[in-house]
């Protein structure tokens, strides 16, 4: 028997030639799978311990958006400040106005201020007047100094408890919509409902003013 010829494979079939991977050694090469090799396991393992982590991730930003915000003292506490700044300029009204129609509006917003400012604080017992005072407005302070020399402070008073009381109506209706429980959104509604009904005294207070020749 020809000793060549167990290497002539099948019948018909082109020799194999045991130098190929010699003369053609561009030939293309196995693909190696992805994990597979001597450092397959632990790759394996990095891609699942960093699938988990991106969705724990993803899990805990869901969370944050869906779950409403629970208010806190730094919340309250702004908002005590800013009603303290109201009781502030509504004070000076009262002293500085020239106007019966424009101490009534002062007055009107010193007590409703002060009211809310004591329901506010409840929870947390007595603050101190230097912190309460930490949103206190120079310019404001300008402009009723300016308004004193020309004599048109009632509309200048009238002008700017409008605009402080609209800020402060968005501060209690964002305030609103971050509110968690019952309790705190009653109080805050109660709130902006007092304000709005202040706010809208404004207009019939500048037509007096206006009415007076001021």
């Amino acid at each position: 028997m020809d000793p060549y010829s167990q290497n002539q494979g099948t019948p018909g079939a082109p020799p194999s030639n045991p130098y190929e991977f010699i003369l053609n050694p561009n030939q293309p090469k196995p693909v190696k799978r992805l994990g597979s090799g001597k450092h397959g396991f632990a790759l394996k393992l990095l891609l699942i311990i960093g699938g988990i982590f991106v969705v724990m991730i993803l899990i805990a930003i869901v969370i944050n958006v869906v779950t409403p915000k629970t208010l806190g003292k730094a919340d309250f506490l702004s908002l005590a400040q800013t009603q303290n700044e109201l009781i502030r300029i509504s004070d000076s009204g009262q002293h500085d106005a020239v106007q019966q129609v424009t101490r009534n509006l002062a007055t009107t917003i010193e007590s409703t201020m002060i009211t809310q400012q004591h329901t506010t604080l409840k929870p947390y017992g007595k603050v101190d007047k230097k912190v309460l005072a930490l949103k206190q407005n120079a310019s404001t302070d300008q402009k009723f100094a300016s308004a004193k020399i020309t004599s048109t402070y009632d509309t200048v008073f009238a002008q700017v408890a409008q605009d402080q009381l609209t800020a402060y109506a968005n501060e209690v209706k964002q305030l609103f919509n971050q509110a968690h429980t019952t309790k705190d959104k009653d109080m805050l509604s109660d709130f902006y409902r007092q304000t709005e009904l202040i706010i809208a005294q404004v207009p019939y207070t500048q037509t007096g003013i206006q009415a007076s020749g001021q």
